[in-house]
């Protein structure tokens, strides 16, 4: 096994600072049986200075819901990034739920619009009624240049 040394200088300063654009638009096929409260957490996951987490207001639902809701994320290694999408929800009496979710590494993302399905614990797609469960969402990653790399590096 080997481990990487956060205090390695090609880590601290990457010669590729970048910035992910994560926008979650809407999700579908979640097959509920009553309204709940759905609420997706965006993290992101490499050296330390990158990782971080956010997450979407609740939006309530049967099957489909709308957040739109855009997240920003600076990168000082997306060579060493994972993005982790997960989506929690809450029934009516206010018990929280693990529903499903994906791993994606940062590298394998290309800009555009995706629907990205959701795995359940134990690592299947969902799928009901022959639609798969899953979110729609939008992703940018762009290479920082100028005053917005010096920011990124202190």
């Amino acid at each position: 096994i080997y481990f990487l040394d956060e205090d390695c200088p090609k880590l601290n300063n990457s010669p590729n600072p970048s910035v992910l654009q994560v926008k979650i638009l809407s999700g579908r096929n979640f097959h509920h049986t009553t309204i709940r409260m759905n609420q997706v957490t965006v993290e992101l996951y490499g050296i330390e200075k990158d990782s971080s987490s956010q997450k979407t207001e609740f939006s309530k639902a049967y099957d489909c819901c709308t957040w739109d809701e855009e997240f920003i994320f600076p990168l000082n290694c997306p060579e060493l990034a994972v993005l982790l999408l997960t989506l929690r929800t809450v029934n009516l009496y206010g018990k929280e739920a693990f529903f499903g979710q994906v791993a994606l590494p940062v590298n394998n993302i290309a800009n555009g619009f995706y629907h990205v399905p959701l795995f359940n614990a134990q690592g299947k797609k969902f799928q009901g009624n022959k639609r798969h469960a899953g979110l729609a969402v939008f992703f940018k990653l762009r290479t920082v240049t100028g005053n917005l790399k010096k920011l990124l590096q202190k």
